[in-house]
C-alpha cells in the first residue's frame, strides 16, 4: 500500500490505472500545485519544474540537489517546530516551513516518476487538499 492510498484511495486507484502519460501529467499538476501553495519561489525549483514540463526530465545532478534542498527545508521546519514548542514561533510558521519541504519533495517525486508519492507530498502542503483533488480529477479526465 502506498501512502496516497491512506488519504485518497479512489484517486490512488485511478492513478494506478492511468496511462504513463496521464500519470506524468498528474505529477506535473501536483508538483506545480505544491510549489504554488507552499510559495516555494526558489528560482532553481521553478527551473526544474519547467524542465520537467518541457523535456520530461531534469538535468543530471538535479536529484541530488533536490535531496539536499529537502533535507535543508525539513531541518528548518523542525527548528521552527522547536521554536513553536518553546513559544517563540507560531504553528502557522511551522506549517509554512513544512509545506515548503513537502513541495520540494513533491517535485523530487515527479522527477523520479513516482506519481502517487508526488501527489501525497503535494497534499501535505495544504490543510484541505480538495482543490488538488479537483485539479487531478480534471487532468485524469482529459484524454
Amino acid at each position: 500500500m502506498n501512502r496516497l492510498q491512506t488519504i485518497a484511495p479512489e484517486l490512488a486507484q485511478r492513478l494506478s490505472n492511468a496511462s504513463p502519460n496521464a500519470r506524468r501529467r498528474a505529477s506535473l499538476v501536483a508538483a506545480g500545485f505544491a510549489i504554488s501553495t507552499a510559495r516555494l519561489n526558489d528560482s532553481e525549483v521553478l527551473r526544474l519544474l519547467s524542465e520537467l514540463r518541457s523535456a520530461h526530465a531534469v538535468r543530471a545532478g538535479a536529484d541530488a540537489w533536490l535531496a539536499a534542498l529537502i533535507e535543508t527545508l525539513d531541518d528548518a521546519a523542525w527548528q521552527i517546530q522547536d521554536q513553536v514548542d518553546a513559544g517563540t514561533a507560531s504553528s502557522a510558521d511551522y506549517l509554512q516551513a513544512f509545506a515548503r519541504a513537502r513541495a520540494a519533495a513533491s517535485l523530487a517525486c515527479a522527477a523520479a516518476g513516482d506519481t502517487s508519492e508526488c501527489v501525497y507530498e503535494a497534499a501535505a502542503t495544504t490543510q484541505d487538499p480538495a482543490s488538488l483533488w479537483t485539479l487531478l480529477d480534471v487532468e485524469l479526465s482529459t484524454t
